[in-house]
């Protein structure tokens, strides 16, 4: 957040003067946030684009795709609580 203000009040300061600035930190902010690689349950690495989506899509279809928990695990849990 206090981020967030510096910039805030460097661009009021400013103005459209330091627009080259703002589009140099929102352009590393990017970088920084992307997604390069991603290890799946086997502990293979997977990179590009392509090999992303496919890791992803596979993790969710099991996870959506799973039987759930069995129902007597939450009343081993919940009697701890008696």
């Amino acid at each position: 957040m206090k981020r967030y203000t510096e910039n805030r009040v460097n661009w009021l300061r400013s103005g459209d003067r330091n627009t080259q600035y703002f589009h140099a930190v929102t352009k590393e902010k990017r970088i920084k946030n992307t997604i390069n690689s991603i290890q799946d349950e086997q502990g293979v690495i997977h990179r590009g684009r392509k090999e992303l989506s496919k890791v992803a899509v596979n993790y969710f279809q099991d996870l959506f795709a799973s039987n759930g928990t069995d129902p007597t695990m939450y009343v081993k849990v919940f009697q701890n609580f008696q």
